[in-house]
């Protein structure tokens, strides 16, 4: 069973939870309720995406391709151990990069919403590598041993992909103490109306939704809203997810969380998600015609969210919409398409989402976290 408990301002776990999910990825079994993960990982580009390649590529592109399919398959593991913390000053560009890749082609403020997120370090908490090889326990180190029984599995994602999700302005250092893998945090847009951050998100939500799904949001906004950020590297384990959502539920519902503008009537989420086109290589003569040499199948594009246990989240949706995060005509020519989805729950159907999701990922043990409320 994993706990977390908070003292002298961070959030410490007793036990590390996260264990080895193979490539990082995984999807929703609707049959059992569990989530299993997927074979492989996408590669990602330089903004911290899922990488997809053009339709004009040479010969030799496409051996490269088949050889790169035969690497992808040795993905090499890393034991490693996290800290559950709360946000500090020092945490601001880790924030501001996971914000920024959430926010993907966005005209949102994450700037100011990573202030408000360090702001408001009560309501959440990040996941950083533990630097020293202990683990507080009430005050007080863990043993060699305990240590030991606490590493998790990890197994990166190969490649591009093991690069974590870093921006061109926001690269990565893994052996920087401060590089935050995973967020997971709460605003109250009332409480924080009239900062830029929120302001501009709630206008970039509402220029998302069509004439149908409009007016229905504009009525939300006017009742108590929170924003749940949830973000982190493709290579964290999915078990984090669970464990850190336990601990947000736990701070709104806190006295922090009366504080900060908490409880309210509905949660609104953006979510991560990639179309994957079917794609067929054309032979023979063809091969020879540059713009022959892709071209799209005739089969429908599938979505697939970057965060498996997103998936869960539209059963308990009052409002949900997909968007394109990239509309430019270079996008819409590629066969990966960036995309987001808008999701608003009730407060209770918000506490069901994590419930589904503590029901439906498994600890390395094979046992569950408690179930939410």
């Amino acid at each position: 069973r994993t706990t977390m408990d908070k003292k002298g301002g961070r959030k410490s776990q007793k036990r590390k939870a996260v264990a080895d999910t193979g490539s990082g990825s995984a999807s929703a079994d609707s049959s059992n309720g569990s989530i299993a993960a997927a074979a492989s990982t996408p590669a990602v580009d330089s903004d911290g995406e899922i990488q997809s390649s053009d339709g004009d590529e040479s010969d030799q592109d496409d051996k490269d391709e088949d050889e790169d399919e035969d690497e992808d398959g040795e993905m090499e593991v890393v034991n490693a151990d996290f800290d559950s913390v709360a946000a500090q000053k020092e945490d601001f560009h880790g924030i501001k990069t996971l914000l920024r890749q959430l926010f993907r082609m966005a005209p949102v403020n994450v700037v100011d919403l990573a202030d408000l997120v360090i702001e408001q370090s009560a309501i959440g908490c990040l996941l950083k590598q533990v630097q020293d090889n202990t683990i507080e326990d009430d005050g007080a180190a863990a043993s060699d041993e305990d240590g030991a029984a606490a590493a998790s599995a990890i197994a990166e994602p190969p490649a591009a992909a093991a690069a974590a999700t870093a921006t061109p302005e926001d690269e990565v250092d893994e052996e920087d103490a401060n590089v935050v893998y995973a967020l997971v945090s709460a605003l109250s847009l009332k409480s924080h109306a009239k900062r830029d951050g929120i302001q501009s998100l709630i206008k970039w939500m509402s220029s998302k939704l069509g004439q149908e799904k409009s007016p229905a949001m504009a009525k939300i906004l006017k009742s108590r809203v929170g924003f749940v950020f949830s973000e982190r590297f493709l290579n964290i384990p999915l078990q984090a997810a669970p464990l850190m959502y336990q601990a947000l539920q736990e701070d709104m519902a806190g006295d922090a969380g009366k504080a900060a503008g908490f409880p309210v009537d509905h949660v609104v989420m953006v979510v991560k998600g990639v179309e994957m086109r079917a794609v067929q290589k054309s032979t023979g003569a063809g091969r020879n015609n540059k713009k022959s040499k892709r071209r799209r199948a005739d089969a429908s594009p599938t979505l697939q969210f970057c965060n498996p246990e997103d998936e869960l989240i539209e059963q308990h949706s009052k409002l949900f919409h997909t968007f394109y995060a990239d509309e430019s005509k270079e996008a819409a020519m590629s066969d990966i398409r960036h995309k987001r989805t808008l999701a608003v729950l009730t407060a209770k159907g918000f506490a069901a989402f994590v419930a589904d999701v503590q029901r439906a990922v498994p600890l390395a043990d094979g046992s569950h976290h408690p179930l939410g409320p």
